[in-house]
């Protein structure tokens, strides 16, 4: 079922469409929205209260044919608002990527490992030289693989500006990590 089908069928009433776009689209939403707070129910909080409120206001709300950016578009406004000035953004934590590894000599293993987490710890400390607003450009394009229309609908601006976010972004942090 296309995302437009899905839509429609919510704003008609179904209740079985809001279970399905909750449960595809919950958990992705949850990731994106810790990107803006510490707080993990202030996220709970807002995805739930952004599905309420799409129920409730079901038969006034617009169509759409992308259902997510109108979701990620939605939550970080949401999350946003309610953190007003206390909100913090989240960088990239640490994460474990356990890799097999066959015929390789031990020493050949920890050299990669130390020079992954050394690569790692210049890109992040290249990322906080960044903007915040660079910084969720960069995160939506590379990591989350969206195109720059759909940053562009994700964060409200034009399309020339995701462009130049991200390329002064790049620019910036390639400076840094070559100085570095």
């Amino acid at each position: 079922m296309t995302d437009y089908q899905l839509w429609n069928n919510l704003k008609e009433g179904s209740k079985k469409a809001l279970q399905e776009i909750y449960e595809r689209e919950a958990d992705y939403m949850y990731s994106y929205g810790r990107r803006f707070s510490n707080d993990e129910h202030t996220v709970l909080d807002a995805i739930q209260e952004l599905f309420i409120e799409i129920w409730e206001k079901r038969e006034t709300i617009g169509m759409t044919d992308k259902i997510r950016p109108y979701l990620l578009t939605s939550i970080r406004r949401k999350i946003i608002k309610s953190a007003k000035s206390s909100m913090r953004m989240v960088s990239d934590g640490e994460e474990n990527n356990i890799m097999f590894r066959s015929e390789e000599g031990v020493e050949s293993v920890i050299i990669e490992d130390e020079t992954q987490k050394e690569n790692k710890k210049r890109l992040q400390l290249g990322m906080q030289k960044l903007s915040d607003r660079q910084r969720e450009a960069i995160h939506l394009k590379y990591l989350q693989e969206r195109t720059y229309e759909e940053i562009g609908e994700i964060m409200d601006i034009n399309y020339q500006s995701v462009r130049n976010l991200i390329s002064q972004g790049i620019k910036k942090m390639r400076e840094y990590v070559n100085s570095s």
